[in-house]
């Protein structure tokens, strides 16, 4: 367990398989995973024995459920989710809460901890919930002219 206070994992968005969600160590080092605490925190949280935790923690990575994060790596500042919201509340009337929050939630994502590699996928995903094709396109120039604003 050497220098692990740099080393952050986080869940991916896909599915997690039925044998995985009976695993209990598994499931609880799944849901733990947040990219936030490093492995050596939630190793220390966790009560679990060295070997069963890196063996656990090498089958979720096997099995894509989750993914390794560069202690670098630029997160978008939650301000943009925030504009992104009153954005949507803008063009469709409904809550922009609603589309993001529930996009987010229906694939794994916290919106407070993504990467600005990500933020292109973000964007797409709640695009896709605009109608009109103009209305879409003007939104994601505007969404990444926001991201470049943030300094993203």
């Amino acid at each position: 367990m050497n220098n692990l206070k740099q080393c952050f994992y986080r869940k991916t968005s896909r599915s997690v398989p039925i044998d995985v969600i009976e695993n209990n160590n598994a499931s609880q080092l799944l849901e733990a995973l947040d990219g936030e605490n490093n492995i050596r925190k939630i190793f220390n949280k966790m009560k679990m024995p060295q070997a069963e935790f890196k063996k656990t923690l090498l089958n979720l990575a096997k099995h894509g459920l989750i993914e390794k994060l560069d202690p670098e790596e630029k997160m978008v500042d939650p301000v943009f989710f925030q504009k992104l919201r009153e954005k949507l509340n803008q063009i469709d009337g409904s809550p922009g809460e609603t589309i993001l929050d529930d996009k987010a939630s229906a694939m794994g994502i916290d919106l407070d901890r993504i990467p600005v590699i990500d933020a292109a996928f973000i964007i797409e995903m709640v695009a896709d919930e605009i109608k009109s094709e103009i209305i879409r396109s003007n939104f994601i120039v505007w969404a990444v002219e926001k991201l470049k604003d943030l300094g993203c």
